[in-house]
């Protein structure tokens, strides 16, 4: 059985070291720690990454794709953007995929009956950031534009970074998440009886939550 989920940590014991990648386009490589904090089980580790479309993309290699990592250990991926240059006015979104098998799953029942063993999928973001944008992306969610339309609030981001938004709420009613794209706008049903102070917070660059009024 495989079961995917958008965590940093995973059932077993094995997780990444962040939840979010930024790679500088003036960069060589960055790094991503996996560390596996089961005592018992080791596990084997295969890595790719896909396109904001989902697509698996040879634009980046990660190294190494495939190997084991021991219990109580921590292992390095390193991520290398080898294609050409992409759009220099804004971030392009990628997405790191982990994907953790173990050697065996806990949930097996003994005395020879049938074994179930799970393979579990991390995916979190990866934003490929040029040059010139080198700083400016937290001021980017103080720059954010709200408007009501009827049952919708709609959601403007007039910056050149992927911002990722949380814990939105208008008064006590809360509406969810959201990420806006780079000069695009996002939509959030609302309810019509749904007034009040619009709050938020931001996801940054260390995966910290910080909130906005």
């Amino acid at each position: 059985m495989l079961s995917f989920i958008s965590t940093v940590s995973y059932a077993g014991g094995v997780g990444l070291g962040t939840t979010r990648v930024i790679y500088p386009a003036d960069s060589k490589q960055v790094s991503l720690s996996v560390t596996n904090t089961d005592p018992e089980n080791v596990y084997l580790l295969q890595s790719w990454i896909e396109d904001a479309s989902g697509e698996v993309t040879q634009d980046f290699v990660i190294t190494p794709p495939l190997f084991v990592i021991k219990e109580k250990s921590e292992n390095t991926l390193r991520l290398v953007y080898g294609a050409p240059p992409l759009t220099q006015d804004r971030e392009t979104l990628f997405w790191v995929n982990v994907k953790a098998i173990p050697s065996r799953d806990k949930l097996t029942i003994e005395d020879g009956q049938n074994r179930l063993q799970l393979a579990v999928v991390s995916r979190i973001k990866l934003f490929y950031r040029p040059s010139a944008l080198a700083d400016g992306a937290r001021e980017a969610a103080f720059k954010v534009e709200v408007r009501r339309v009827s049952d919708h609030l709609v959601i403007k981001n007039p910056t050149p970074y992927f911002i990722n938004l949380t814990k939105l709420a208008a008064g006590s009613h809360q509406l969810g998440n959201s990420m806006v794209a780079p000069y695009s706008e996002a939509k959030l049903s609302i309810a019509k009886g749904a007034i009040g102070e619009l709050t938020y917070s931001f996801v940054n660059d260390y995966g910290g939550v910080e909130k906005i009024k």
